[in-house]
């Protein structure tokens, strides 16, 4: 079963051939709650829902487009990577915003900021068992790429403790000190001058600690969010257990701009990170 082979040495297709060896959804949830989840945010199933995968705001953008609004599945997946093809999604009109979003082969609503991250290759998958074997093969393509120390890292459940790190402390102290000013980089790169690791791109970032447990976020931790088909298109930083440091538009009355401010911890399909001290650090 994918538990066993988890909690194995991982090796290259370790994922594959636990597939062969059989297993249900509830197996890939139990199995993937560390691993796959770091890289690909929870697992959709044929029931998942727009608000299950990405919160409250993607609802409220696709709240005028009924069929939108209710997706499910597959089509609900597909929506939220549609949407996040635009970076400055939450500050859109959002009637523009859900008509485009039922037809992404027209303009982009005014304002919009096209996102430069690739768009992930869609899925045809709309059963479980055929969804389960889809995620599982995306996060395979991502951990078995990953050093040996890092895939250690999938075997740690998420912590509980709120102890901060030399690392995250760091984190913090810089991020404090840019509040209110814009600075010249998207918030990952700040982090990753911050770790020193200026090299780091913003999924590198999600293997530079330990996974922590949503209710043990403190200062200096790494919320990433907006999950999509490929892994998270946003992070933020952990100001305290309420209020992140981000660019965005996360109150839905803030519009996003280059100023870092407070604004509340995004819910739902999220993803805590520590960042680990430098002689522990493996991005």
């Amino acid at each position: 079963m994918l538990c066993a082979a988890i909690a194995a040495p991982v090796s290259a297709g370790f994922i594959t051939a636990a597939f062969a060896a059989g297993f249900t959804s509830t197996n890939v949830a139990q199995a993937g709650a560390t691993g796959c989840t770091t890289a690909l945010g929870i697992a959709p199933t044929p029931s998942s829902t727009v608000s299950e995968l990405a919160g409250p705001q993607a609802v409220d953008a696709t709240a005028s487009r009924p069929a939108l609004a209710t997706a499910t599945g597959r089509l609900a997946a597909d929506t939220l990577d549609t949407l996040y093809r635009l970076d400055n999604w939450r500050d859109l009109d959002r009637q523009a915003l859900a008509d485009w979003l039922a037809d992404p082969s027209a303009l982009a609503p005014t304002g919009a900021t096209l996102s430069t991250t690739p768009v992930p290759q869609r899925s045809t998958a709309t059963r479980a068992t055929d969804m389960d074997k889809d995620y599982l093969a995306r996060c395979e393509a991502v951990i078995d790429t990953l050093a040996p120390d890092r895939r250690d890292q999938l075997l740690t459940p998420p912590a509980l403790d709120v102890e901060p790190t030399g690392s995250s402390t760091q984190v913090h102290e810089v991020v404090v000190r840019s509040l209110g000013s814009a600075p010249p980089q998207p918030v990952w790169r700040l982090v990753a001058n911050a770790l020193g690791t200026p090299e780091a791109g913003l999924t590198d970032l999600l293997w530079s600690g330990r996974r922590v447990a949503p209710a043990a976020v403190a200062p200096g931790d790494l919320v990433f969010f907006d999950y999509g088909t490929a892994g998270p298109h946003q992070v933020a930083v952990v100001l305290d257990n309420t209020t992140v440091a981000s660019t965005l538009n996360l109150d839905g009355r803030t519009p996003s701009d280059p100023t870092l401010r407070p604004g509340p911890i995004p819910t739902g399909n999220i993803v805590v990170i520590r960042p680990a001290d430098s002689k522990e650090r493996t991005a």
